[in-house]
């Protein structure tokens, strides 16, 4: 016994000597053998615009694209007869849920399933078919892609299902024996870079059971089963690209998919107006992800993200209402997907559509139980002890299998970095423990040089870069390897094209003017061939690392450090040529401003600075009132007006936001006895560049209840509801400080997804107001 305790050790070494021997793909007989087709020129150019316009049009609405965890049920099906299958529970006092698999369903207090929890949670356990392993947080954000789904077919997309190259795919699609087709969906995925539409099936539809009746999850596990094969109902699925930028090898963003019982995925490329054709109801398939070496804005699945597009093919990311990033429309990947059913006949179509029986919740579940009895999964007594929330995810061990990463691919199948979530009390001290593998593992970022740029290199500007048309800004990449890159917009470039150069390499690898080749040849610095392209961690060197902060001593000639003629103290002859090179791009005197005027006594004193893509404006009047104004950095658009007054006796007042909304202070249930509810209407006021906008949000009563007025003699917007259910006065400062008047013929509104917007043109003495407050408090701008 004592030899057999020593050996002991060898039991972990065996296991993992036997992972590659795991079964990596077990996907059911009846959902293989189901091919997808790729057709290039599938959309037609004229119609690819139209569906762009209807991109941004989307995006540039109250709802925006909503990350697809929320856009089935803000856009989607919006009544679902059971939303749950009985596991929901009560969420937090901070809105939160803690159960790692729960979300919140909508504005509801619940926490329930997610929609997909098969392929969230498929995702995030094994890192999809590229093996990503990285934290439960970071994965969620990978997958939370941002989407619109509709039941309703406008004209453009009508156009889709119509045209020839669609039919003809259809055909090769559906069974031959079903070919009568029937239109009754599409929708619009977009990824940003280092997302992914995660591996899955699309919802199925059955005779009697649809996404209108239970959660997609449990139609999933229904079509994985093979128990209600009688009742399925065959589709045929295109999906569509609308991205123009071509997608590189490197890029991915492939389409994936399984027609065989083989770990290692089938791929097509997804090239601009391109398509696949596939019954993606029983076709396992995914997106491979956008831009894998790169981190995915980090998106907490509790709060409210959303991709809102805001004008000049620009994008941004918000999360409760504050940016967390911005894209231009090349960055990111766009699809449409666009459905219809297969049918042998129009009697069929409608005993589907109106069907003798309908499966109701109980049987669907009797059902599936009593297949778990008879195949011994679980005992009886077992069963009867679950919780439906127990119950649920044994159904989704049970019956969903989606394949794991083939072993060519990850020798270990498991995303272990995800581990310290589902771990309890353990997950300290597995975070811990995992932190150094998990962190090795990150993808490095790939950053393309100035020696990868086809032409010369030496005192070659590269391509589409004019005057004014660089800047260097941080990049949105996260992660090890994080660089600053030069981005070149306009004369015939790409809007926001990166050219992707490190910046701590422009001299040493990258782009080299003929001034920094000479100061290298004197000063011996090796080629760039030379260099093996690591930072050296040794400490020397390390006063040539700072000159560009030496002070007057350097200037004297004292040390490696001094001043280059005509320079600033501390300037090396690399960065001189480099900065001289710079001023022959920009153009003599680019950068330099005049002095400023000192303020007037009893005029306003404004204060400007640049931070987080903004334009912040601190005004402090004579009275010791204070505007601050945050305005975007790109589009001018004002986000953020806030305005406080001392009061009497000198105190400082609370600040009154006229514009942008406040941060909501999370709940304390220990100092805090009352909370407003969630449903409450929401007033807040979000300007466009052409409107004063007022949006009035959780107002669900049909829109002809409303009536929208001026009060001429207190100079107000008034709202009221026929039904005397709310009634609100609407201030237009703004109008005040230039003496206007209100109009009634600037006034418009609409009501949509639960929201009244009203808006009011503005006057053309306010958009001059705007412009000339922001060129004054730019000679004070200050860039953090």
């Amino acid at each position: 016994m004592g030899g057999l305790w020593r050996l002991r050790f060898l039991v972990p070494l065996f296991a993992l000597a036997a992972l590659p021997l795991t079964r990596r793909a077990d996907i059911p007989r009846h959902l293989l053998h189901h091919a997808a087709f790729h057709q290039d020129e599938l959309i037609d150019p004229g119609t690819g615009e139209k569906l762009k316009q209807m991109l941004r049009d989307l995006g540039a609405d109250e709802v925006g694209f909503p990350t697809n965890v929320a856009a089935d049920l803000k856009t989607g099906v919006r009544k679902v007869k059971h939303r749950h299958v009985g596991e929901a529970r009560p969420a937090e006092a901070d809105g939160s849920c803690s159960h790692p698999l729960l979300a919140r369903d909508g504005n509801s207090s619940d926490c329930i399933l997610p929609q997909r929890i098969d392929v969230g949670k498929h995702f995030v356990m094994t890192g999809g078919p590229e093996a990503i392993r990285e934290p439960f947080e970071h994965m969620v954000s990978r997958v939370s892609s941002f989407g619109r789904y509709f039941f309703e077919l406008p004209a453009p997309v009508r156009g889709l299902f119509e045209h020839e190259r669609f039919r003809s795919l259809a055909q090769r699609v559906c069974p031959p024996e079903k070919q009568l087709l029937d239109p009754f969906q599409f929708n619009f995925i977009l990824s940003v870079p280092g997302q992914t539409v995660a591996l899955h099936l699309d919802a199925p539809y059955f005779v009697g059971a649809s996404r209108f009746q239970v959660p997609q999850w449990l139609l999933a596990v229904m079509v994985f089963s093979g128990l209600f094969q009688d009742r399925f109902v065959d589709q045929v699925q295109v999906v569509g690209y609308l991205h123009e930028t071509e997608l590189d090898p490197a890029a991915g963003g492939f389409f994936l998919y399984y027609d065989e019982n083989d770990a290692s995925p089938k791929q097509m490329p997804s090239r601009y107006l391109s398509g696949v054709g596939v019954d993606g109801s029983k076709t396992l398939h995914a997106a491979g992800v956008f831009q894998p070496q790169v981190k995915a804005p980090l998106l907490d699945k509790d709060k409210d993200n959303a991709l809102f597009y805001v004008g000049d093919e620009r994008w941004e990311l918000r999360s409760e209402g504050q940016v967390v990033e911005r894209y231009n429309s090349s960055d990111l990947r766009m699809t449409v997907v666009y459905r219809a059913r297969c049918f042998a006949s129009e009697a069929e179509r409608q005993r589907f559509l109106k069907p003798d029986e309908m499966l109701s919740l109980d049987a669907i579940l009797d059902t599936l139980s009593g297949d778990l009895l008879a195949r011994g999964v679980v005992s009886k007594k077992a069963l009867e002890s679950m919780d439906r929330l127990a119950l649920a995810l044994q159904l989704l061990r049970s019956y969903v299998k989606y394949p794991l990463p083939s072993w060519h691919t990850a020798w270990i199948p498991w995303n272990y970095c995800a581990l310290p979530r589902q771990s309890g009390r353990f997950a300290g001290i597995l975070q811990t423990l995992l932190r150094p593998v998990c962190q090795c593992l990150a993808k490095p970022i790939p950053l393309l040089s100035f020696d990868q740029w086809p032409g010369p290199q030496v005192g070659t500007v590269p391509p589409n870069v004019g005057p004014d048309d660089l800047v260097f800004q941080s990049s949105r990449l996260r992660g090890p390897g994080r660089a600053v890159l030069a981005r070149y917009e306009g004369h015939g470039a790409e809007p926001g094209g990166v050219a992707g150069v490190r910046l701590r390499d422009r001299v040493r690898r990258g782009w080299r003017t003929p001034e920094m080749a000479k100061s290298d040849t004197k000063s011996g610095v090796p080629p760039p061939s030379a260099r093996d392209g690591r930072e050296l961690l040794e400490a020397g060197g390390l006063e040539e690392k700072l000159t560009l902060l030496s002070g007057a001593g350097k200037a004297q000639g004292k040390g490696p450090g001094k001043a280059s003629p005509g320079g600033y103290p501390g300037d090396t002859p690399e960065m001189a040529a480099l900065a001289a090179e710079l001023e022959k791009i920009a153009g003599k005197g680019y950068g330099k401003t005049s002095p400023e005027e000192p303020p007037k006594a009893g005029e306003p004193q404004r204060v400007s600075m640049r931070s987080d893509g903004r334009k912040k404006i601190h005004t402090t009047y004579p009275d010791g009132g204070e505007m601050v104004e945050e305005f975007d950095e790109k589009t001018d658009v004002l986000l953020v007006r806030k305005v406080r007054k001392p009061s009497k006796l000198g105190k400082e007042g609370e600040w009154v936001y006229e514009v942008g909304q406040a941060t909501e202070t999370a709940f304390d249930p220990y100092s805090d006895l009352l909370k407003a509810s969630s449903s409450n209407p929401i007033f807040l006021r979000k300007d466009t560049p052409e409107h004063l906008q007022w949006r009035i949000r959780n107002l669900s009563y049909p829109a002809d209840v409303y009536s929208v007025t001026v009060d001429h003699e207190k100079q107000e917007i008034v709202v009221r509801t026929s039904n005397k259910k709310y009634f609100k006065r609407i201030q237009v400062p703004d109008l005040a400080r230039f003496a206007l008047k209100l109009q009634e013929q600037l006034l418009s509104w609409k009501h949509q997804h639960s929201t009244l917007i009203i808006s009011y043109r503005k006057p053309p003495e306010i958009v001059a107001g705007e412009q000339q407050a922001l060129r004054e408090a730019e000679r004070s701008a200050v860039k953090m």
